[in-house]
């Protein structure tokens, strides 16, 4: 079985074993903190260092460190980590120097195909998570709020993550907080991590300062809206549905005005484009002549085979190589970015060897890139370049040329060289040469003069021998969209509306004891949300605020549990949105539910492609679910967990589902595991003739472990629909039983 420590550590200035660092505080296990003088300090010892990290191991969990824990302290990472010997458990802290207790975690290791619901909703989780910090970090606790935007439920550690964010003054302090984090299986608190100044330095009144609306109006003089088209999909491996047209805010400024000068923001954001420095650009007229030079290049009906994969795949090559080419390991696989069917190889050309994909269908190249080898040489010398960057330029040019000519009309093809002092950040690699510089080159896509986010072909070119190191393209044909519905002034309006300048609290000279302080400073809707992965993206046609993922923005949680409040099912309904099985998207909880809402209800599991290998999952057998269908992913995983037989040659998804349905869903999914159910048809079931005899047994067992229930008259009502909310209840409760069986 295959099992993941679910516990991540941070680096820092840590006690460890065999280290002895001074100490000026001490921290009391109440939250109080005693200070101590330097002459007063004393050096703690690893032994002592061990004792302190156990005693507060036996405060904070009450948990004793003994012989059945296995320790490992590693003086590179810089933690003290415990494992229990004979359960699925480990302990992790993290001490600094003035013995703090910053990190601290009780973890459970589950099995990656075990099946865990949360047991306790996010609303309990919070009241356990008041009365910890009341109890150990009582002063912090006075001064903070729970923050719910940033709080959430973390389904690698089945735990909920709440965070308290700190005030002064009450104006929100940025980088100061307390994260509790509360077992969502246990209901109590497994750990915590802080990120508090006791030493905030000199802090700045917020009397005398700027309005809001004068921020706001200095932001608005730097705030742009720029027009870009961006795919919407509901996840990054899943197929985009839709090219959208969006107004995008960019800013030329820092984010913060220092709230007491009423002059422009305070720092220019940073470019790695030097606009003074040399560009590369072909012409037009080049351009065109890249265009016409391209061959037909259809959609075939079906994949093509492995002989003609291994052909298209030489003749590129060879073109862009210059070298005989061998071709090796080649193989069908599935792109997961997105979605569709590829040729996978190994080539080698002269020295060099690499790997390339072809699109099944299409058999344009998705990606080629090059192995680094160690290559002659012994010594990590950087050798110099033989080849120029415009050089480089112009050999990224011939690969579009060779790979991608019909799609030259749609790039972007001016190129600014990176200022000198960025070479440092550039990618270097061993090759048959030796260790070299990359000259890195984008490409972005533009379509009727507007940005296209996410679609572009990049080309990574050795700046030793001028051969791609690397090749990508990221390429949609959707419709797009042609002219905005709504000005950008308009769209700058709902962006201020939606994204409002917020006073906070900025740290500043934080190296400097001396002039150390916490400033008032403006700062935009959007510099705080960054935090939250929204990039205030406004659709052109409707002027409504986008999600990361190109869908109607709720970037509030109350609205949900608002909406669900009073709901008889109000639990489980608020459980499943926490855990993404229940989209917060949904605008009726009372609608039929299809066979799609069970799939993807059920599918908890969805992480199941990042544990097993794509050979571990059937070939679907269904016609009309293809490989770039929105829910293939859905599909192939209910197969595979058996809610789904994959016998049929159509599988209709948005069929409706009657409960008796649901039940052999539910009972295919769980068979094999619970240990065992009884299947024994209950007497009292009233209207059983009216049951389906291929479903008897499966209404059987969902009755008999209290999945799924009868009403007052003892019927099942096997023919019933349900609505949305019902069906949400009911796979709930089948989930908490697997939950608890596997604890």
């Amino acid at each position: 079985m295959e099992f993941r420590k679910l516990n991540v550590f941070i680096c820092g200035v840590l006690v460890v074993l065999g280290m002895i660092v001074p100490s000026y505080a001490k921290e009391t296990f109440s939250g109080e903190k005693e200070v101590i003088t330097q002459d007063q300090a004393t050096l703690m010892t690893s032994e002592e260092a061990i004792s302190f990290a156990k005693k507060a191991v036996k405060t904070y969990f009450d948990i004793s460190i003994n012989d059945t824990f296995k320790q490992n302290i590693s003086p590179y990472n810089g933690f003290f980590y415990w494992e229990k010997i004979d359960k699925n458990e480990s302990i992790s802290i993290r001490i600094d120097e003035s013995r703090q207790v910053l990190e601290a975690n009780v973890n459970k290791i589950f099995n990656d195909k075990d099946i865990n619901v949360p047991l306790f909703s996010f609303e309990e989780a919070k009241k356990k998570a008041d009365h910890y910090m009341m109890e150990f970090f009582p002063k912090e606790y006075k001064t903070s709020h729970i923050n719910l935007d940033l709080s959430q439920y973390d389904s690698d550690t089945h735990g909920y993550k709440i965070i308290y964010s700190r005030y002064v003054n009450d104006v929100y302090c940025m980088y100061n907080s307390i994260t509790i984090v509360v077992n969502s299986i246990s209901g109590e608190v497994s750990g915590f991590s802080k990120e508090w100044d006791h030493d905030l330095g000199t802090i700045e009144a917020v009397d005398h300062i700027i309005s809001s609306k004068e921020a706001e109006k200095i932001f608005r003089e730097h705030v742009k809206m720029e027009l870009l088209y961006r795919p919407c999909q509901y996840d990054y491996n899943q197929p985009v549905e839709a090219i959208k047209l969006v107004y995008r805010p960019t800013i030329d400024k820092d984010y913060f005005i220092d709230a007491k000068n009423k002059k422009s923001p305070m720092n220019t954001i940073n470019s790695n484009i030097d606009k003074e420095a040399s560009s590369c650009d072909i012409s037009l007229e080049r351009k065109k002549s890249i265009y016409k030079a391209k061959s037909k290049r259809g959609l075939n009906p079906s994949v093509i085979s492995s002989d003609r994969a291994k052909k298209v795949m030489k003749q590129y090559l060879q073109h862009v190589y210059k070298e005989p080419i061998n071709i090796r390991d080649l193989e069908l696989s599935e792109s997961q970015d997105p979605p569709y069917e590829i040729w996978q190889a190994t080539f080698q050309s002269g020295p060099i060897t690499g790997t390339i994909d072809i699109n099944a269908k299409t058999e344009m190249v998705e990606f080629i890139s090059q192995f680094a080898s160690e290559g002659p040489h012994d010594s990590d010398e950087l050798l110099k370049p033989i080849f120029t960057w415009e050089e480089g330029y112009e050999k990224a040019v011939e690969v579009i040329s060779t790979l991608y000519p019909d799609k030259i009309m749609e790039l972007e093809t001016k190129q600014h060289k990176p200022k000198p002092t960025e070479y440092d950040s550039c990618n270097y690699v061993y090759n048959h040469i030796g260790f070299g510089m990359i000259y890195d080159y984008t490409f972005k896509r533009s379509v009727n003069n507007i940005p296209f986010e996410d679609s572009y072909i990049s080309i990574s070119i050795n700046s030793l021998d001028g051969t791609p190191d690397q090749c990508i393209i990221r390429w949609q044909d959707l419709e797009f969209p042609k002219m905005p519905l709504i000005s950008d002034k308009e769209a700058l309006d709902i962006f201020f509306e939606t994204f409002k300048v917020q006073l906070v609290y900025d740290q500043l000279d934080t190296y400097s004891s001396e002039n150390k302080r916490l400033a008032p400073r403006y700062i935009t809707g959007l510099g705080l949300q960054n935090n939250y992965g929204y990039t205030g993206d406004i659709d052109a046609s409707s002027g409504v605020v986008l999600d990361a993922n190109g869908y109607q923005q709720v970037h509030n949680k109350k609205v949900f549990l608002e909406k669900i409040k009073g709901h008889p099912n109000q639990k489980a309904l608020a459980i499943m949105n926490n855990i993404s099985r229940l989209d917060i998207h949904y605008t009726d909880l009372q609608k039929e539910v299809t066979l799609i809402d069970v799939i993807r209800l059920l599918n908890v599991k969805d992480n199941l492609f990042d544990i097993i290998t794509d050979s571990d999952f059937d070939e679907l057998s269904f016609k009309n679910i293809s490989p770039s269908h929105k829910y293939y992913r859905d599909v192939q995983n209910a197969v595979y967990c058996g809610m789904l037989d994959n016998t049929s040659t159509y599988l209709y998804l948005d069929r409706k589902i009657t409960r008796e349905q649901l039940a052999e869903i539910i009972v295919n999914y769980i068979d094999g595991q619970i240990d065992k159910y009884d299947d024994t048809f209950p007497a009292k079931v009233s209207d059983v003739s009216k049951i389906n005899n291929k479903y008897k047994s499966h209404v059987a067992i969902c009755v008999n472990e209290g999945i799924m229930s009868l009403d007052t008259k003892g019927a099942f009502r096997p023919k019933d629909s349900l609505t949305l909310e019902d069906a949400v209840a009911i796979i709930y409760d089948a989930l908490v039983k697997l939950t608890l069986d596997n604890q």
